[in-house]
């Protein structure tokens, strides 16, 4: 694919919008209209007020509806319990809110259906969810926040039944928010303007059809706005930060550019990053929302916010059907973050894929394991992993398959037929057949239906002579079943030349030959990891990420005494790690002849000689500090954390933890799962000056020659 690399997307910034963009967002808009005009849709008109109070974690408003080709007498409205209804009129007679599934059902029998019918509704209630200030784990991205209304700031999810939603209905709202005054109201669509009167400040917009369920965000924000071609854009941030506004409008206007090259038409009025006041990345139609300690790192606007902008072609302008699973995520992943790191060098691609399978050999234990069809949304490690990385991965060799121009025509396909509309994995592979002309129902079962991924390895190598300077390799690739169909390239390198062949496998076995011109030296399968399947341990560094799992954690002191600085410390790591049970213990106290249960965290240098073996010489621990990759590290608040596999145990995993200075132990816990794909850690203060992964020993898809083997000439 013609991707363009992230550090190239600021010069994308000035070339102005493309031509392909033909029509904008009147062309969405028009486009959907007239998919509804042949649908059983009805329409549903709303002039939403809402008036939010942060000190009484409270909100009320009005909603004036006009309902168009009702279909049905009773019409159910989406409400949470949190709200109550005050008044309810139809056509301007009062009637009885009664109660139903999902909110209330409004009875439309006695109105005349062959005109619009008017709804007014009343409306107050509370959101007060509990918003975390600096929460410890992460991986569920909501924290369970739904809807909250506080001093500190508003956010009300679509899902939080904070307004009268019509399902079904094809959507038009007209939005007013009346806050304390320097409080303005962020959601989809177009803003119509932003007013302070009398103490309120009162933000209006304008959402078109297709509208989804709103999200709303309220704080007392600084508004930058700026264009990209015609599309509006805008940072909403908490502080006045003009740099940081540039930085993120520019990069805006870069991915906007390069994903309407790639895909079509940006399908919405504006695109704005509104900063939250907790931690989220939350992806909205027309809009991003991140936490104020995310949006202000320096990598953030080269990665999630490219992610966050192509959600609005998938997932938000294309969208998913849960029932048939969520495929955007591991969409957007590839299209983003691997397609940031491919354009950066194939090297770097390649790093990136083997960094999704490690992530899945470490997280997901086969018994945990599930169809990737099953998946609808990340709520731990190992629904994020097989939800993205091996998603990504899926999309990966599909573009292997079908080949660059194909795949993205597949993509423009997707895009064009199904845009605003709910979609599922089998409207993908629907898209991907139409233009390639073939049936792909074996690569989607294989890869969606099916929980776990191939088991592959060389075997049965020999070389023969040909000739003085050619040979001849042949050998069995090999895999465990169930059984893929797959295409496996295999590369055998000499050391004048190379030589490639692709091995077609769907059974136990397939045998395979290549000549190749000097003494052959490498023989590798995969090589560039082109391929999603579970590595073997001898493949997989330890790494921060195999401690992420609910397995019970033992954290050891080698030491006679345990301070409040270092069980704090403990407690902070073990639930930012995810872990539900945590003991904390004295080394002395522990009987090592007896197997482990447990992963083990040893919070400083170990005294057992089996514990410090498992070390490997790859780090010294002192007194005075360590010594790692022959550089000395010796003032006291140099911190270091490492991870091994457990020397007692292959089910489980030992890390160390080496500190001088125990005032920042907490802090750094909290940082630590952070790092998760990486082996080990230096931190100065709070703050990570080294990180790495350990070496592997060996694959079972490579087959190393001796560098001057017996017989050779």
């Amino acid at each position: 694919m013609a991707f363009a690399a992230p550090r190239k997307l600021l010069e994308f910034s000035q070339r102005g919008t493309p031509t392909r963009r033909i029509m904008g967002v009147g062309f969405t808009a028009v486009f959907w209209l007239l998919l509804c005009s042949k649908s059983v849709a009805f329409q549903a008109s709303h002039e939403l007020t809402v008036v939010i109070d942060p000190d009484k974690g409270a909100l009320s408003g009005t909603d004036r509806i006009l309902l168009s080709d009702v279909p049905q007498d009773l019409l159910p409205i989406g409400l949470h319990p949190r709200i109550r209804i005050q008044s309810l009129q139809v056509n301007g007679r009062p009637q009885a809110a009664v109660a139903g599934d999902s909110g209330l059902v409004v009875d439309l029998s006695g109105a005349d259906r062959s005109m619009p019918i008017e709804l007014i509704l009343h409306f107050d209630g509370r959101f007060q969810d509990e918003a975390p200030v600096l929460p410890v784990n992460t991986d569920n991205p909501g924290y369970g926040v739904t809807g909250t209304i506080s001093p500190r700031g508003t956010l009300l999810l679509g899902g939080a039944g904070w307004y009268p939603a019509i399902d079904g209905a094809v959507e038009t709202l007209r939005v007013r928010v009346e806050a304390p005054e320097g409080w303005t109201a962020v959601t989809a669509g177009r803003s119509t303007g932003v007013a302070t009167m009398a103490g309120k400040t009162v933000s209006s917009w304008q959402v078109d059809p297709p509208a989804e369920r709103l999200a709303l965000s309220v704080g007392r924000y600084t508004t930058t706005a700026s264009q990209a071609g015609d599309i509006e854009t805008a940072t909403y941030l908490l502080s006045d930060d003009p740099r940081l506004a540039d930085t993120y409008l520019k990069a805006t206007s870069g991915y906007l550019s390069l994903y309407e090259n790639q895909f079509g038409p940006y399908p919405f009025p504006k695109f704005a990053i509104v900063e939250n006041f907790f931690p989220t990345g939350y992806g909205f139609p027309s809009y991003t929302l991140i936490g104020g300690r995310v949006l202000r790192l320096p990598f953030i606007v080269q990665t999630s916010l490219g992610h966050e902008i192509a959600h609005c072609w998938w997932g938000n302008g294309v969208r998913i059907d849960p029932a048939d699973g969520n495929w955007s995520e591991g969409l957007t992943s590839y299209v983003a973050e691997h397609q940031y790191q491919e354009m950066d060098s194939a090297e770097a691609g390649r790093q990136h894929r083997r960094q999704l399978l490690r992530n899945y050999a470490t997280i997901v234990a086969p018994r945990e394991d599930f169809p990737l069809r099953r998946f609808t949304h990340r709520y731990n490690p190992l629904t994020k992993v097989v939800g993205y990385d091996k998603s990504a991965m899926v999309f990966h060799m599909l573009r292997q398959t079908l080949g660059d121009t194909a795949f993205q025509a597949g993509l423009r396909q997707l895009y064009a037929t199904r845009l605003h509309q709910k979609t599922g994995w089998q409207d993908v592979q629907a898209a991907f057949e139409a233009v390639a002309g073939t049936n792909l129902s074996w690569f989607f079962e294989q890869w969606l239906d099916r929980a776990g991924a191939p088991t592959l390895w060389l075997a049965d190598v020999q070389t023969a002579t040909v000739s003085p300077k050619t040979y001849r390799v042949q050998g069995v690739l090999r895999q465990n079943p169930p059984f893929y169909r797959l295409q496996v390239p295999v590369t055998l390198s000499s050391q004048t030349s190379e030589a490639i062949v692709t091995v077609a496998i769907d059974g136990p076995a397939a045998p395979f030959q290549i000549t190749v011109a000097g003494q052959p030296t490498r023989l590798a399968a995969d090589p560039e990891t082109h391929l999603f399947r579970r590595l073997t341990p001898a493949e997989i560094p330890a790494s921060i990420n195999k401690l992420k799992r609910n397995a019970p954690l033992l954290v050891v002191i080698p030491s006679d005494h345990i301070t409040p600085e270092q069980q704090q410390a403990a407690r902070t790591l073990a639930s930012a790690l995810g872990r539900r049970e945590m003991t904390i213990a004295r080394e002395k106290d522990l009987d090592f002849n007896q197997a482990p249960t447990h992963d083990l965290v040893v919070m400083g240098i170990p005294e057992h000689p089996r514990l410090k073996r498992a070390l490997q010489d790859r780090v010294t621990l002192h007194p005075q500090g360590f010594d790692l990759n022959g550089e000395a590290y010796r003032a006291p608040t140099d911190c270091f954390f490492g991870v091994w596999p457990h020397p007692l145990s292959q089910e489980h995993t030992m890390a160390v933890m080496l500190y001088g200075n125990q005032r920042h132990l907490e802090t750094i816990a909290r940082k630590i799962p952070h790092y998760g794909r990486y082996s080990f850690l230096v931190f100065a203060e709070t703050t990570n000056r080294v990180k790495g992964i350990w070496p592997t020993a060996s694959s079972p898809l490579v087959y190393d020659w001796p560098s001057d083997p017996p017989g050779s000439p």
